[in-house]
């Protein structure tokens, strides 16, 4: 998976910076490497600057369905996208 994950339980932080060309499957593998971790409500900053997303409107459908069958989904933190260029 080329994206690089940092997750800080003392900060309530979740870093990750998207390498190369990201895939729905990638995004969704992150979706639950957030929820496995417990970080699904920290803060989050996604830097997609040194990458590419490439997804489909399917993709996206599928990711935002995972994210939606979480009982505390209203508890998702805040999430900001860095993309310079």
């Amino acid at each position: 998976m080329p994206i690089y994950l940092d997750i800080s339980h003392l900060d309530r932080l979740v870093i990750a910076v998207i390498i190369g060309e990201v895939t729905a499957d990638d995004i969704t593998g992150l979706a639950h490497r957030f929820a496995e971790s417990g970080a699904r409500h920290y803060r989050k900053i996604v830097d997609t600057s040194a990458g590419a997303l490439t997804i489909d409107e399917a993709g996206i459908a599928a990711v935002t369905a995972f994210l939606r069958t979480d009982p505390k989904a209203g508890s998702r933190g805040p999430l900001e996208r860095i993309s310079i260029g």
